[in-house]
């Protein structure tokens, strides 16, 4: 685990020190810094130590999870790469350098196009920067541009510390090859409309079980030990109920304000599943005692996402001090399987085809939504967070579907396989028939964070808005995301 920062400048002059900042402002990711330019790759005990660095660098924060972590940058055909997550297809068992070892840009386009992975990367070939990120979108990455520099780096923090106030996130599925600072982007594997294929709930159902003991093999295939953040919901309980089918050793952690009723329905759950099962619970004094910290991890003022990441915290800090290097979430499970509201909404008004628009839609901006926060959470308790229904199989399958096994526009019903897959692995009925609560409102956060602000005299966007800028300052922004970038690559 770790960071992945880059910066390539448009002269010759030493950009050591804003090298420096940028790995000091991700430190929470790992205090093991490594670096690389032309002249090769070093491991300086301080950054603020380096000198004469340039024209064009990457560095890497590493923090050691598994016993296979190594520090990076790594030498990969002979070129300089920092990689940031995981590649879970097994032709990666040598590791990324056997993945990455020979040929030019192609080998990182086949990367994009072929393996199955969370990651980000950074490499120095030749006179060039060359970046990528996962088709996805698991792992974050930002980029921005200065006076006569382009920078990119896993958290827009690390942009911020060098004076680039606009970070921009990172198409996924996209290669940028940046000379000077002039970045030029191609996709090299999108997220796209699929062809229906016609099959009934008990094909499907068999189909879907086989990938979603796939995901969770490939992705566990280094941990025998594994946290779940668990609500007794329907996506967290196949994800429990399957992990430990596989032979992993499970424990479930659920976070909620008291008397929330959410701790409650988790235990209940967890006992039927028969998985331990961790509660912790937390008062309105906590929600206010951490909320400046995931509004820095998080960068980001958006009441739902503060909300959201704040029990995930609390989940994620209580598995790293139990010692678990790795935790799953039913992230994703929403997006492709028909879990939210709009998406019923949608089918009811416009038919199958303006719902599946939607459903693509999301499947499209979950990382923006979801997996950029949730990392940026997980890294700074020191825990992996893995994501099994955030496949490219999975998601690819999902998108292939008759909406009828998606969503009972008549019944009212969302997430119809899922259920029907919760009932065929064994799960009560009272778990696969529960409606989806969101866990922003379920777990009370959300109403604490209202409350807090009316105890101010403030709305809390304003509040958290104003937070966002005592923290960051005035001009630090994420900007939405352009449909074109720069000049495609011939």
């Amino acid at each position: 685990m770790g960071s992945v920062i880059a910066i390539s400048s448009s002269g010759s002059g030493d950009i050591s020190n804003p090298l420096a900042r940028m790995l000091k402002a991700l430190d929470h990711r790992g205090t093991g810094y490594g670096i690389a330019d032309p002249s090769g790759v070093i491991f300086p005990a301080d950054p603020w130590d380096l000198r004469g660095i340039g024209p064009r660098a990457i560095g890497h924060n590493f923090k050691r999870l598994l016993p296979g972590d190594s520090p990076q940058p790594i030498l990969a055909g002979g070129d300089p790469i920092a990689f940031d997550g995981r590649v879970f297809s097994p032709e990666c068992r040598s590791g990324i350098g056997g993945l990455l070892g020979g040929g030019g840009l192609e080998r990182f386009e086949r990367l994009l196009a072929e393996a199955e992975g969370a990651y980000a990367f950074a490499a120095l070939c030749g006179d060039s920067l060359i970046l990528g990120r996962d088709p996805l979108g698991l792992k974050p990455l930002y980029f921005g541009k200065g006076e006569g520099v382009f920078a990119a780096a896993s958290e827009a923090k690390a942009l911020w510390a060098i004076g680039i106030p606009d970070a921009e996130s990172f198409p996924p599925g996209s290669i940028c090859v940046v000379e000077g600072d002039e970045p030029r982007f191609r996709r090299a594997r999108g997220i796209g409309r699929r062809r229906i294929e016609r099959l009934g709930i008990e094909d499907a159902k068999a189909r879907l079980g086989e990938l979603m003991e796939n995901s969770l093999r490939i992705r566990l295939r280094d941990a025998d030990r594994i946290a779940i953040a668990f609500s007794g919901g329907l996506d967290s309980s196949i994800i429990a109920r399957m992990a430990s089918a596989i032979g992993k050793e499970v424990l479930l952690i659920s976070a909620s304000l008291r008397g929330s009723g959410e701790l409650e329905f988790a235990k209940w759950a967890a006992g039927e599943i028969g998985i331990e099962l961790i509660q912790v619970e937390k008062g309105p004094e906590d929600v206010r005692g951490d909320l400046r910290k995931i509004l820095w991890l998080i960068e980001d003022s958006d009441p739902m996402k503060v909300a959201i990441g704040i029990p995930l915290y609390w989940v994620l800090e209580e598995a790293s001090a139990l010692g678990f290097a790795v935790a799953l979430t039913g992230q994703g499970a929403d997006e492709c399987f028909g879990g939210y509201m709009k998406a019923l909404r949608a089918h009811r008004s416009g038919g199958p085809r303006l719902a599946r628009e939607l459903l693509l839609k999301d499947i499209r901006n979950s990382h923006l939504v979801n997996f950029e926060r949730d990392d940026k959470i997980s890294s700074a308790s020191s825990v992996e967070l893995r994501i099994p229904f955030a496949d490219t199989g999975i998601v690819d399958f999902a998108l292939s579907l008759p909406i009828r096994l998606l969503l009972d526009a008549e019944r009212g019903e969302r997430k119809v396989l899922l259920r029907a897959l919760a009932k065929e692995i064994g799960l009560p009925e009272r778990i696969a028939s529960r409606p989806k609560r969101a866990i922003q409102y379920s777990t009370g956060v959300s109403k604490a964070l209202g409350g807090i602000a009316r105890d101010m005299g403030r709305a809390l966007p304003e509040l958290l808005r104003d937070e966002f800028k005592a923290i960051f300052g005035g001009s630090a922004r994420i900007l939405p995301p352009h449909r074109e970038r720069g000049s495609r690559l011939p």
